[in-house]
C-alpha cells in the first residue's frame, strides 16, 4: 500500500510560548480564592521563605486548573538573597543577533553577542552582576549552540561563582544546543533521506509540526541503513552520520529542520544565588538542549562545596525541553541537586525528556547535615517525560517523572499540572516532604511500552511524606492509581480524585 506523505506547508509555524494569561492584572479571582494550609511537617522557614509568607490558590472545580497567587512575587523573594537583581553591581547586554563579543557589553548599543562571554566578564569582576539578554521582539530569535550558556562548550568553564541574574526582555528569545547546518546532500542511493555528518547528534526536530503545548515534534529514530531511505518522518544516527527523511517529503533545510547537539546548556556548580525573570509578564526565555548532564537547566552543586550560605535559584517565565534521544545524560528539563537554600519556578514548563520534567536533589545532604533544599513551584507544568526509546536501541526509561523530590527535600507545589508522564506522575523518594495544592496530575504509565510500571498520578517512596490539599486527577485512566504509597505516607484534605484507586497509606490531615 502506498504511503501517503503530506503536503508541504505553505508556511513553517512559529514556536511560541504565550505566558499564563493569568499573569495579567485581574479584577478579581477566577474562583474561590481559597488559602493553601501548611501542615506541622513543613512552614515558610523549612521552605527559607518568609514567616509571614502566605499562597493561595484560585479553584474554580474539581475538573478545572487552578491558579496559584503568593504574597510576594518571586523578584522579591529572590532579593530577600541576592543583589544580583535589585542592585548589582554590573550590568552587561547580550544581543545574539547584532552584539560583538569585541564590545564592552555596557549597553545595548554595545551589546556581547554571547551569553559566555557576559558570564566570564561578570565571573572576574568577582561581584553580583545581571544579564540582560535581549529577545527578537515581535519576531521569534533564536541563539544557537556557540551562543547559549556555555558557549557549546563542555570544556571550558562557564560556571559562575557570584550571584547573577539574567533578565530577557523584548519578546520571546530561545537559547538553544542546536547548530545551523549547511543544505545537506542526500543520502547513498536515497530519494527522501538526507545525510549530515557530526559527532553530537541528540535530536531531530521538525520545526514544521508543533505539538500541543507549543514544542517541535520529534520523529522517532529509527535504525540505521547504510544506503537507501529510511521511513518517512524518522531520522537515524550511527555516531557519525545522520539521517533524516521529512514526513512532508521536502528536501532538509535550516527552516524546516533543528538537529540538536548533545551539549550542556545552561549549567551552574556553585552554591551561588541565580535568578531568571522577565522584564515584562509577555517575556519568555525558551531553553532547548540535548542529553549531555542535565540539560538544558542545571544546577548540580557538587559535594567539594562546602559552602552552606542560605542561596536561590528562582527562575519565572522559562521553557525548558531536553529533546535528548541519543545520550546518556540524564535528560531532565530542570534540574537542582545540592542547593542550600530554595529553588522557586514560577510559571516554568518542562517536556520533552527522557526522564524527569522538574527534578529535585539534595545529594550534598546526605554527608552534609546542614546542607538542605527547598523546592517551590507555583503555577508550573510539564508533559511527555519518558519517551520511548527502544526503537533507537536505548534503554526503556522508566523513571520519569513530571516533578520528582529526592533524598531529604521539602517541597511546595502550588496549582502545578502533571501529565503524560512514563512512571510516575509526581514522586517523592527518600526522607522528601511534600505538599502539593491545587495540583492537577495525570499520568501514562510505562505500560504502553510493554513495560509493568502502573499509571500512578502521586507515588511516595522509603519513608517520603506528601500532603494533598484540593488536588486533582480527572484524567487517571480506569483502573489505575490517585495514589500509590510504596512506603511513607500520603495525607489528603479535600481532593478530587474521580477515577483510579489509591494503594497504601492515604490518611486524612
Amino acid at each position: 500500500m502506498a504511503i501517503e506523505i503530506p503536503s508541504v506547508p505553505a508556511t513553517i509555524p512559529t514556536q511560541v510560548f504565550d505566558p499564563d494569561a493569568s499573569y495579567a492584572a485581574k479584577s478579581g479571582p477566577s474562583g474561590n480564592l481559597i488559602e493553601v494550609p501548611f501542615p506541622d511537617a513543613i512552614t515558610p522557614g523549612d521552605m527559607f521563605l518568609p514567616e509571614d509568607f502566605v499562597a493561595h490558590i484560585e479553584d474554580p472545580g474539581p475538573f478545572s486548573a487552578c491558579h496559584g497567587r503568593m504574597n510576594y512575587t518571586a523578584e522579591q523573594i529572590f532579593d530577600r538573597f541576592s543583589t544580583a537583581r535589585s542592585n548589582p553591581d554590573n550590568i552587561y547586554v547580550v544581543d545574539t543577533v547584532s552584539g560583538s563579543d569585541s564590545n564592552s557589553g555596557a549597553s545595548e548599543a554595545s551589546a556581547f553577542q554571547t551569553i559566555g562571554k557576559a558570564i566570564v566578564a561578570g565571573r572576574a569582576a568577582a561581584v553580583p552582576f545581571k544579564i540582560r539578554l535581549r529577545g527578537g521582539g515581535t519576531a521569534a530569535q533564536d541563539a544557537i549552540r556557540n551562543k547559549n550558556f556555555r558557549n557549546g562548550s563542555q570544556n571550558v568553564m562557564y560556571d559562575c561563582d557570584v550571584d547573577f541574574c539574567v533578565e530577557f526582555y523584548n519578546g520571546q528569545m530561545t537559547v538553544g544546543s542546536h547548530v545551523d547546518f549547511a543544505a545537506p546532500p542526500l543520502h547513498t542511493g536515497a530519494s527522501f533521506t538526507y545525510a549530515i555528518t557530526t559527532t553530537s547528534l541528540d535530536a531531530v526536530l521538525d520545526r514544521a509540526r508543533i505539538n500541543g503545548d507549543g514544542f517541535y515534534e520529534m520523529p522517532p529514530r529509527v535504525p540505521f541503513v547504510g544506503s537507501g531511505d529510511i521511513p518517512p518522518g524518522s531520522w537515524a544516527y550511527d555516531g557519525a552520520t545522520g539521517l533524516i527523511r521529512r514526513a512532508d517529503g521536502a528536501p532538509v533545510t535550516n527552516v524546516n529542520t533543528r538537529i540538536v547537539d548533545s551539549v550542556p546548556n545552561f549549567r551552574n556548580v556553585y552554591n551561588v544565588s541565580v535568578g531568571f525573570f522577565p522584564e515584562t509578564p509577555g517575556d519568555v526565555l525558551i531553553l532547548e538542549g540535548g542529553g549531555a548532564v542535565n540539560a538544558p537547566f542545571d544546577v548540580l552543586i557538587g559535594s567539594g562545596v562546602t559552602d552552606t550560605t542560605p542561596r536561590a535559584v528562582v527562575a519565572k517565565n522559562l521553557r525548558a525541553a531536553s529533546y535528548a534521544h541519543h545520550s546518556s545524560g540524564s535528560s531532565r528539563a530542570f534540574s537542582v541537586d545540592g542547593l542550600h537554600g530554595l529553588a522557586l519556578f514560577d510559571n516554568c514548563m518542562g517536556a520533552q525528556t527522557m526522564t524527569d520534567g522538574f527534578n529535585l536533589h539534595n545529594a550534598r545532604g546526605l554527608t552534609q547535615s546542614d546542607v538542605r533544599t527547598a523546592a517551590l513551584t507555583i503555577n508550573c507544568k510539564s508533559r511527555g517525560h519518558g519517551k520511548d526509546r527502544r526503537s533507537g536501541g536505548q534503554t526503556n526509561y522508566n523513571s520519569c517523572n513530571g516533578l520528582t523530590l529526592h533524598e531529604n527535600v521539602v517541597g511546595v507545589d502550588i496549582a502545578g499540572d502533571y501529565g503524560f508522564a512514563s512512571g510516575g506522575c509526581v514522586r517523592n523518594i527518600g526522607t522528601s516532604k511534600h505538599l502539593l495544592a491545587g495540583t492537577r496530575m495525570h499520568d501514562l504509565g510505562d505500560r504502553y511500552l510493554g513495560s509493568t510500571t502502573r499509571p500512578t498520578a502521586l507515588r511516595t517512596q522509603d519513608t517520603a511524606q506528601a500532603w494533598t490539599f484540593r488536588t486533582r486527577t480527572p484524567d487517571m485512566p480506569p483502573g489505575t492509581l490517585n495514589r500509590h504509597v510504596a512506603s511513607g505516607a500520603i495525607f489528603s484534605r479535600e481532593d478530587w480524585p474521580s477515577r483510579g484507586s489509591d494503594i497504601g497509606d492515604v490518611q486524612n490531615w
